[in-house]
């Protein structure tokens, strides 16, 4: 391995310890939490490594919302079933990742003012535009009307709700409930009977 790629393979893991850290830190205190030097701190990496990857706390947030986003999209490909992929394989697919990342889960769907008011547009017109991408793939996009945005909005509520505990034991359950409900959605508007 040459230098060039040992400092290549050394700055690619301070970046990734620097991101776990945010989502440590996030985990704990939100988003507004977060500061350069705890982060640095947590992460075990100087201050001045975290400013020359991301320098400054909006830079932070960005590459949280990326890396939500780059974790949301790898929740989603792996969300294909036996019978391809359909809405309630990402409504699935995202409860499982909300579970196992609720900071990024957080970031996208419950941004809830703690990110910089700057980056609240841009995670909704990604959302959107990875719902749109989705519309097309399952079919929905010559409906005239956006499908997978709503539906999985709806999933972050329920998903939300039981995170929260608000659905108790029956949230499992509450949860399928709503996947039958977009299938049987999806399959009238598919027989040409309207949702």
């Amino acid at each position: 391995m040459s230098r060039s790629d040992d400092r290549s393979d050394h700055r690619a893991k301070a970046r990734a310890a620097t991101l776990d850290a945010v989502e440590r830190i996030a985990g704990l205190d939100g988003v507004g939490g977060l500061s350069l030097k705890r982060v640095a701190d947590e992460a075990g990496v100087s201050t001045m490594i975290v400013y020359s990857h991301f320098g400054d706390r909006y830079g932070l947030e960005e590459a949280v919302v990326d890396r939500a986003f780059e974790s949301l999209r790898d929740a989603f490909a792996g969300s294909s079933t036996t019978q391809g992929i359909s809405l309630e394989s990402l409504a699935r697919a995202m409860r499982t990742w909300a579970h196992e990342r609720p900071v990024l889960f957080s970031v996208v769907f419950l941004t809830g003012g703690q990110l910089d008011p700057t980056l609240t547009p841009e995670v909704g017109r990604r959302l959107r535009d990875l719902s749109l991408e989705y519309d097309t793939d399952l079919g929905f996009a010559g409906l005239g009307l956006p499908v997978t945005l709503p539906a999985l909005a709806a999933a972050a509520g329920l998903i939300n709700s039981e995170m929260r505990g608000l659905l108790g034991d029956a949230s499992a359950a509450i949860f399928e409930l709503y996947c039958a409900g977009v299938a049987a959605a999806v399959a009238r508007a598919q027989a040409g009977a309207g949702w």
